[in-house]
């Protein structure tokens, strides 16, 4: 078995991020964050969760709009550079 180039086979992770209602801190993949005790979040941000509280939030409720203004363009697209 030959070594792996380690400059060609890099693998790259992405980070996700929600915010934690129950414990009120940031979870950015396996690692938690803790946030200020009066964060707040803003009617921009985006919660991920379920039931009606995320499900109602206005950064949500205003992603789910962008997600339909875009979908058809996405879907349009036939390279990867005219969906990002």
């Amino acid at each position: 078995r030959k070594p792996e180039d380690t400059k060609t086979k890099q693998k790259t992770s992405k980070m996700v991020g929600f915010f934690n209602e129950t414990s009120k801190s940031l979870v950015l993949g396996r690692v938690k964050t803790p946030l200020h005790t009066n964060f707040q979040p803003s009617e921009f941000d985006v919660m991920c969760g379920r039931g009606k509280n995320c499900y109602r939030w206005s950064g949500n409720q205003r992603f789910r709009t962008t997600i339909d203004q875009t979908l058809e363009e996405y879907q349009r697209a036939d390279t990867k550079l005219k969906k990002s």
